[in-house]
């Protein structure tokens, strides 16, 4: 259900996804095998489910009250030219564009390491396969779902692992050293989104109680996430008809204990209210390491 606000925001009563505890993981560590495995075993453990009818407000408008700070997620606006996002066009053409965000909101002097990005289409012509094939997730040029599952990417430990995976020569010294933080940058790559936004938890409410690490079981890495528990103190936001000039940060990890917001949950959502001929939704997501003096 949508509703407009005194101020003409779009706010949305959504449905989210959250993680189903079970009591298996009293014994066995919720996983995801994010990788080939044999037939008969299960590449996923646990589920999601739905909570209650929440709001989701929008931020259209009132842009400069969320900063990764203060909320753990910033929108910012950076003209997007025409780009081909196919192949060594995104390292070349894209990934810079990411590199130039991420200076003017930590810093000029910010070291920016980018280990992934990832494309997401709720079409499903982009995304479904054979379902005897086997599709490798770790593909960059393949396009995903959208994530339908509150969830963080990364757990403090597995971000700290994740420098040494990446700069195992400087892992340790920058560690010490510097300020760490794992930023993800997403954006709509096409018309503005009218359907599966992206919805993000004011971080500064968020309790480590709240989540369920989770074992992401790659071939050449294990990493850990985050599941997102279900809990009433939770404020979500979202922006209404995001355009591709509209990049939103997201804070997956901060090492300054000093910082309100340590992380912050998102999912994409169904709007209910979204008309048929809505178009599908088309963006990328990419995952950058930065360190700063403070």
């Amino acid at each position: 259900m949508s509703f407009r606000t005194n101020g003409g925001r779009l706010d949305q009563l959504a449905t989210l996804q959250y993680f189903q505890w079970e009591e298996k993981f009293t014994k066995q560590k919720p996983y995801a095998l994010l990788m080939k495995a044999p037939d008969d075993f299960p590449c996923v453990n646990y589920t999601y489910g739905p909570g209650p009818p929440e709001k989701v407000e929008d931020m259209r408008g009132r842009e400069d009250e969320y900063t990764l700070d203060s909320h753990g997620f910033a929108v910012r606006s950076q003209v997007l030219p025409v780009i081909d996002f196919g192949g060594k066009h995104v390292e070349e053409d894209y990934l810079p564009m990411v590199h130039q965000l991420i200076h003017d909101e930590c810093g000029s002097d910010a070291e920016v390491f980018i280990f992934d990005w990832r494309l997401r289409s709720s079409n499903e012509e982009k995304t479904k396969h054979d379902a005897t094939e086997y599709v490798n997730i770790a593909d960059p040029q393949l396009h995903l779902r959208p994530a339908i599952g509150a969830h963080v990417d990364q757990t403090p430990a597995a971000a700290r692992r994740r420098v040494f995976h990446h700069m195992p020569d400087r892992a340790e010294h920058l560690l010490k050293s510097k300020r760490f933080r794992i930023i993800n940058v997403w954006r709509s790559i096409a018309l503005p989104v009218e359907d599966h936004p992206l919805a993000c938890c004011d971080g500064s409410v968020v309790r480590p109680e709240d989540m369920v690490p989770v074992d992401s079981v790659r071939s050449s890495f294990i990493g850990e996430s985050w599941q997102t528990m279900y809990r009433d103190h939770y404020r979500w936001y979202y922006m209404s008809k995001q355009t591709k000039d509209e990049p939103l940060l997201i804070k997956i990890f901060d090492s300054n204990v000093a910082a309100k917001a340590k992380c912050c949950p998102h999912t994409s959502f169904k709007i209910s209210s979204a008309p048929e001929s809505a178009a599908p939704r088309e963006s990328i997501e990419v995952r950058a390491l930065v360190f700063t003096d403070s």
